[in-house]
């Protein structure tokens, strides 16, 4: 069996060989440090597989052979597998990424420099020892702050310095609470301690816990003290901030969910919740008034670990949760690397530096428009899943579903920014761009987060209701055709047709909807759709994209009709998925036209308050059991009053 220990061992040591390596050759240094992430990724894969991801089992390893808490524990359970394979993975894209311009970002010591934010992220997920946290903190820190080289050298110095000073800050509360803590308890091994706190004085108890909350308040840079890491953002490489995304950020929030252990009353669990939402409204509302597009990734960072932090008090009494912080954090680290490293490679710091941008890349701008989608929380990317999981935990408890209203303000305002983001690529061109960076690593980026959204998709429906079985074989041929661009128009065209043809005499031999009616818009969308088809055929040629798009856009009118046709359980699911995949299709499609940026954007945001006020209207409904969708006639009173006035509204 593989020792859980060489997850920090091997990036420590390798760290000091890189100079030795670098005296051969550069490429020999590189070589051994790529080498030194994937073989950590193995590693973490290897016990992810082993121990699984939601299950209690961990390996426990007491260095130096000291129980805790004489020594220090280290503990590797699913979770943390799962996330030290996440960083793993994002620093092995960060460096593929920051490949090309190695040498001028300080060469071998930039290197060192990845793996000691790595190490520190490790570290950091292990540990079970409070001090051996801090200890592993400042690692992470330091390493931080030296990435800040990688970018231009005013700004990313000034940035890097307002950030050391909230660390520093930070790391003073967080070490003091952890002296009286040991103080208090006698121990420094976080799960002793916690079972210990319970025994002391509440109210000396509260102060230190004001003091470690402050302290993680600052180093997950949550609102108010969140403006020197939107700083760094601007100042540093993106290629750099998507490493620390991927790494540091992450292991951070992990690391508070243990310290959370030691909060354990009601007020203090509604004040980091409270801290949590107003982290992600506040920050949201801030980035719908950046002209900078960095700035723009740093309040959207902010709002989404503000998300996190405002969820986790409530997993320990809803568990469900933990799957909705698992997809969330998922999704916002791939997404989120992934539109960092399309900053940094296309280069263009404003908004409107975007106008027509990868107009001659499609692939790229394929691979931008899903992530953008993806981070949005537009289905069927894991985002999605993560939030509605998350609104039907609070939606089922009365004492909390009140938060629903911040989260969907907090969610429309992630529309505006990104889609006001997005209608630049349907501008006219106004310059060439010159891309640096390597641009295969943001694509590998999308198609990850589609694999895996396509996946829950699977898993969720299309495996036990052989009924969407159509639908979804639409969905994946018009993803396959959007990504086929050396075929003509025509020949795009009749392959779409095709497809639809064969989808609509598939429905023949499903089981049919249970009413009469919505039979009858089945035939009248598929027959629309051929007949559409047929006549864009006419053209000799269009835009790229439309065929895929118009083959996605008719499975999500399928769908839409299949959910309300159909008694299933999770028939609410359903109908709020395929509305959401119409809405951005459409919207694909309207990008076809000349001048259609500023309407296209004019829709989404429309069509984005609707789909927030529908999906608390379905909320209400899942508040008083009426999940499926054929209960909402049965209402009666006053939820059926709020559920119909915001569906309908």
């Amino acid at each position: 069996m593989v020792d859980p220990a060489l997850l920090i061992a091997l990036p420590l040591g390798v760290a000091f060989l890189l100079p030795l390596a670098h005296r051969i050759d550069f490429s020999v240094a590189r070589i051994l440090h790529l080498a030194t992430l994937a073989v950590s990724l193995g590693l973490a894969a290897f016990w992810l597989g082993e121990l699984g991801l939601f299950s209690q089992n961990a390996v426990d390893i007491e260095t130096g052979g000291w129980a805790p808490p004489w020594g220090i524990l280290l503990r590797l359970g699913g979770p943390e597998a799962a996330l030290i394979a996440l960083a793993d993975a994002v620093a092995i894209g960060a460096a593929i990424y920051l490949a090309p311009r190695d040498r001028e970002n300080g060469g071998v010591r930039g290197l060192m420099i990845q793996l000691m934010i790595v190490l520190g992220a490790h570290g950091l997920i292990l540990t079970r020892d409070l001090f051996n946290m801090f200890v592993f903190l400042e690692i992470t820190s330091i390493g931080t702050y030296a990435v800040v080289l990688y970018g231009k050298e005013g700004p990313a110095l000034e940035a890097g310095l307002k950030y050391l000073l909230i660390g520093a800050i930070a790391s003073v509360f967080i070490l003091l609470a952890t002296g009286i803590l040991y103080r208090m308890t006698g121990t420094l091994y976080i799960d002793d301690m916690a079972g210990r706190i319970g025994g002391l004085s509440m109210s000396a108890v509260f102060a230190v816990q004001i003091l470690m909350l402050v302290g993680f308040l600052a180093e997950l840079k949550l609102f108010p003290v969140n403006g020197p890491a939107i700083d760094l953002y601007e100042g540093a490489d993106p290629g750099a901030m998507a490493l620390i995304v991927g790494t540091a950020l992450n292991a951070m929030f992990f690391a508070f969910t243990k310290v959370f252990m030691l909060y354990q009353s009601a007020e203090l669990h509604t004040m980091v919740m409270a801290l949590g939402m107003t982290t992600y409204v506040v920050s949201n509302l801030l980035a719908t008034r950046q002209s900078n597009v960095r700035r723009i990734l740093g309040y959207s960072s902010s709002a989404q670990v503000g998300l996190l932090v405002f969820l986790w008090p409530l997993v320990e009494t809803h568990p469900a949760l933990f799957a909705a912080v698992a997809l969330l954090l998922l999704n916002h680290t791939v997404a989120k690397a992934g539109l960092l490293w399309l900053a940094g490679a296309h280069g263009g710091e404003k908004l409107d530096d975007w106008r027509g941008a990868f107009t001659n890349r499609p692939f790229l701008g394929i691979a931008f428009i899903v992530l953008v989608l993806s981070v949005a929380g537009l289905p069927p990317f894991p985002g999605f899943w993560g939030k509605w999981n998350a609104l039907l935990v609070l939606a089922q408890d009365p004492a909390v579903c009140w938060w629903i209203l911040p989260l969907l303000i907090g969610a429309f305002l992630e529309w505006v920014y990104y889609f006001g983001w997005a209608k630049r690529l349907f501008m006219a061109r106004e310059d060439e761009t010159r891309f640096t960076g390597a641009t295969s690593v943001p694509i590998v980026a999308a198609a990850v987060s589609a694999v895996f959204g396509l996946g829950l998709l699977y898993n969720t429906f299309i495996a036990h209701a052989t009924d969407l079985a159509p639908a979804a074989a639409l969905l994946v041929a018009g993803a396959v055709l959007v990504m086929m661009r050396g075929l003509s128009w025509r020949i795009k065209g009749m392959i779409s047709l095709m497809v639809v043809a064969a989808a609509s005499a598939a429905l023949f031999f499903v089981p049919a909807p249970d009413h009469a009616l919505s039979a009858l818009f089945l035939g009248l969308i598929v027959t629309g759709a051929i007949i559409i088809g047929f006549a864009a055929l006419a053209y000799k040629t269009g835009s790229g994209n439309y065929w895929g798009i118009f083959t996605i856009l008719t499975a999500s009118l399928i769908l839409l009709v299949q959910s309300v046709g159909t008694e299933r359980e999770q028939s609410l699911l359903l109908f709020f998925l395929a509305w959401e995949v119409m809405t951005w299709t459409s919207w694909l499609l309207m990008g076809n036209g000349r001048k259609s940026a500023q309407a296209g954007y004019v829709y989404m945001l429309f069509s984005g308050a609707a789909g927030m006020m529908i999906l608390a209207g379905l909320m209400v409904a899942e508040g008083v059991n009426a999940a499926p969708l054929a209960k909402l006639a049965a209402l009666s009173g006053t939820p059926a009053l709020a559920a119909w006035t915001l569906i309908v509204g």
